[in-house]
C-alpha cells in the first residue's frame, strides 16, 4: 500500500501527536479538524484520534471535528499484517457523532436531522458551522466509498436557515467542511472535480449571500487560500489546509483582529 501512496502512515500517531503539541503550546480558543480523521473510517482509529484529541482540550482549547470522506460507512477499513490486510469494523453516522461528542456534536447549538452537520458557538458572537459535505449512504452497497462530496436539499436547506438565524442574531459565522468550495487553479473543476463539492460555485453563492465569508476544507492534501468573488453577493475565501498525514504535515495558526481581519 505505502509503495502507491504518499501517506505517512506508519509515522501517524507521532505526526499528530506532535501536531497537537504544538497546538497546546500555542494555546489558542480552539482547533478545527476539517475531516479525514482516520485512513479508511477504521473504528478502532476513530477511537484513537478521539483520544489523543482529548488531550487538547484537556490542556483547555475547544476541538471541533467534522467527517471526511474516508470516515463514514468505509467498505476499506482494514487492519494490515505484513503484506496481508483483514477488514476490521468501521463505523456509521451515529457513530461517528457518539466517538466525537466531545468535539462539537454534544456542544452544538443545533445539529441538521439529516446529516452530521452542527454549529456551535465557540467565542461569544462567532458560530462555527461545520457542514457534512460526505455521501456515504450507498458506500457498502457500492463495494467501495464515494469521493465527490454533496449537499442534498434537506442539508442544503438547514445551512441556509442556519445562516439566516445567524443574520439575525447577529453573530459572525465561519464555516468547515471537507470537500473545497472554490478551485484552487485553473480547470481544477476539470481535472479533479471530486475535490471541490458538487454546483459549488452556486451554493458558494449562497454562502457568501448569506454572509459566510470564509470556509475552511481539506481533502485535497494541499495549503491554499483562494477567493471568489460573486459580486453583489460578495465574496467567499476557501482555506485549505492540508494532510496532516502528507508531507509538510501542516498546522495553520490563525487570528481574527478587532476589525474583523483573518490572520493566517
Amino acid at each position: 500500500y505505502l509503495d502507491r501512496d504518499r501517506k505517512l502512515l506508519r509515522e501517524s500517531p507521532e505526526i499528530l501527536a506532535r501536531a497537537l503539541q504544538s497546538v497546546i503550546a500555542e494555546h489558542p480558543d480552539f482547533l478545527l479538524v476539517s475531516g479525514d480523521l482516520t485512513k479508511d473510517g477504521e473504528r478502532v482509529n476513530h477511537e484513537l484520534a478521539a483520544k489523543m484529541l482529548g488531550t487538547v482540550e484537556a490542556a483547555g482549547i475547544k476541538v471541533f471535528v467534522i467527517n471526511g470522506n474516508h470516515d463514514i460507512n468505509n467498505p476499506d477499513a482494514m487492519r494490515f499484517s505484513g503484506e496481508k490486510t483483514e477488514a476490521v469494523p468501521g463505523i456509521d453516522p451515529a457513530g461517528f457523532a457518539a466517538i466525537y461528542a466531545d468535539f462539537g456534536y454534544a456542544e452544538a447549538i443545533d445539529r441538521d436531522p439529516a446529516s452530521l452537520s452542527y454549529v456551535v458557538e465557540p467565542v461569544p458572537g462567532l458560530w462555527l458551522l461545520a457542514i457534512d459535505s460526505c455521501r456515504y449512504d450507498t458506500n457498502y452497497a457500492d463495494g467501495e466509498p464515494v469521493i465527490p462530496g454533496r449537499l442534498d436539499g434537506h442539508r442544503l436547506a438547514w445551512v441556509e436557515e442556519t445562516l439566516l438565524r445567524a443574520r439575525a442574531e447577529g453573530k459572525a459565522v465561519i464555516g468547515m467542511q471537507h470537500h473545497g468550495m472554490v478551485e484552487h487553479y485553473p480547470s481544477q473543476e476539470q481535472y479533479y472535480g471530486e475535490y471541490l463539492l458538487d454546483d459549488h460555485d452556486a451554493i458558494g453563492r449562497m454562502y457568501a449571500d448569506l454572509g459566510l465569508r470564509v470556509v475552511f476544507t481539506g481533502h485535497f492534501h494541499a495549503n491554499d487560500v483562494a477567493l471568489r468573488d460573486y459580486g453583489q453577493a460578495g465574496r467567499l475565501y476557501d482555506v485549505e489546509t492540508g494532510s496532516l498525514v502528507t508531507w509538510p504535515s501542516p498546522v495553520r495558526h490563525m487570528s481574527g483582529d478587532a476589525n474583523g481581519t483573518l490572520h493566517i
